[in-house]
């Protein structure tokens, strides 16, 4: 998913230079008057933002979704593994090696729950995160053009 999100923000931060540097030098040059800024610029502001929304995005979406997925995979187990650290460490170890199909042996049926709740939670976030950084970049470069 990272690499999908990085994909898309270098796009669209590829797409705000441009758009915003061929507008620059459509408005300089249709009515015969100078800028104050280079069209550079005005292309370099415009990806800044569009950069600056996306990764703001990013750095709150993906700890917040990672938060989120661990609270709702532990509300699942029962409170005598909740309640102590070091059970809890190994259920978080447990549901993250049965998410990445590394677990060997048994699986009781709360942490594979658990472990459910985790993948499905996690996946959900992460497409929120993406959605919102898009809708971010869009309405950045919407707000710079």
């Amino acid at each position: 998913m990272t690499w999908m999100y990085l994909a898309v923000l270098i796009g669209f931060v590829t797409l705000g230079f441009m758009l915003a540097r061929r507008r620059a030098v459509a408005v300089s040059q249709g009515h015969g008057t100078h800028l104050h800024s280079l069209p550079v610029y005005h292309g370099l502001l415009a990806a800044s933002c569009v950069f600056t929304a996306m990764l703001a995005a990013y750095a709150l979406g993906v700890p917040l979704t990672e938060w989120l997925a661990r609270t709702q995979a532990l509300a699942l187990l029962p409170t005598d593994v909740t309640s102590d650290a070091l059970k809890r460490s190994v259920a978080l170890r447990d549901i993250g090696n049965i998410v990445a199909n590394q677990h060997v042996g048994a699986i009781e049926g709360t942490v594979r729950t658990a472990a459910e709740t985790y993948a499905r939670v996690h996946a959900i976030g992460l497409w929120l995160t993406f959605a919102a950084g898009a809708a971010l970049g869009l309405g950045a470069l919407g707000l710079v053009l």
